[in-house]
């Protein structure tokens, strides 16, 4: 990763996943290990407006379909085209890529 990341805060009040009405497809970042931590340590974000937010799509519609075409990394991984929803702890810092746009991202509370 290049030394001159720019390095975003993002609120999880902006990025959260109020209420669950479909089926999400999440991502746990790093790994499952995520899922085995106490309950107020993990949080629901929303893939595509934390892209927005993080200004690497200028639209949550372009994040969809960025999410869609299967051009968002998280860290080393590759997001399925299908996911909606990153399940990790919050506070935590990420680096999220869209195409060649690249950034690092801190979800605060």
């Amino acid at each position: 990763m290049p030394e001159d990341v720019n390095v975003v805060p993002v609120s999880y009040l902006n990025v959260n996943t109020v209420e669950i009405t479909t089926p999400e497809f999440y991502q746990p970042i790093p790994d499952e290990t995520v899922l085995r931590l106490a309950g107020d340590q993990v949080r629901w974000i929303r893939l595509d407006k934390l892209l927005f937010e993080a200004k690497l799509a200028s639209s949550k519609s372009e994040a969809a379909r960025k999410i869609r075409e299967g051009a968002v990394r998280v860290g080393d991984k590759r997001i399925n085209p299908k996911v909606t929803s990153l399940v990790l702890e919050v506070p935590s810092e990420i680096v999220v890529s869209l195409g060649r746009k690249l950034c690092k991202v801190q979800i605060i509370l």
